[in-house]
C-alpha cells in the first residue's frame, strides 16, 4: 500500500488515502498461528475462525469457520497435500465433512514428477 501511493503520488494528483490510512488499517490485523482458534465479534459473534498449514507457500493457510457446534466452513483454495524440500504438508486431518468445503481443482489433474535416484 505504500508502494501504490508512493507511484500514484508521483505520476499523479493523488489523494484517496494517506499513509498514516494504511497505517491505521495494518493496526487492525490480527495475527494468528497455524491452529490457533480466534473467537469473532460483533456482527461475526458465535463463529470461530482457524488458520490451518497449507503447505503450498510460506504463510499459506486453509481457513476453516465454524460456528459453534452447527457448521463447518473450509476455504482451501490454495494448499498441497505432500510434503515439499521446505515446506511441510498441509494438515487436512483436522478437517473432516465440513458443510462447505471451498476449493480449486486447477491442477487435479497434475502429476509430479518422481525424484531420481
Amino acid at each position: 500500500m505504500y508502494d501504490l501511493h508512493q507511484s500514484r503520488s508521483n505520476s499523479e494528483d493523488f489523494n484517496l488515502f494517506t499513509l498514516d490510512h494504511v497505517d491505521d488499517a495494518f493496526e487492525l490485523f490480527v495475527q494468528l498461528k497455524y491452529d490457533q482458534s480466534v473467537q469473532l465479534e460483533g456482527n461475526g459473534q458465535g463463529l470461530t475462525i482457524t488458520p490451518l498449514p497449507a503447505g503450498h507457500m510460506i504463510g499459506g493457510a486453509i481457513w476453516k469457520i465454524s460456528k459453534e457446534g452447527e457448521e463447518e466452513i473450509v476455504y482451501a483454495v490454495d494448499y498441497n497435500h505432500r510434503k515439499e524440500r521446505h515446506l511441510n504438508s498441509s494438515n487436512l486431518t483436522k478437517i473432516s465433512r465440513p458443510t462447505l468445503l471451498i476449493t480449486n481443482g486447477m491442477y487435479a489433474k497434475c502429476q509430479k514428477e518422481k525424484p531420481r535416484r
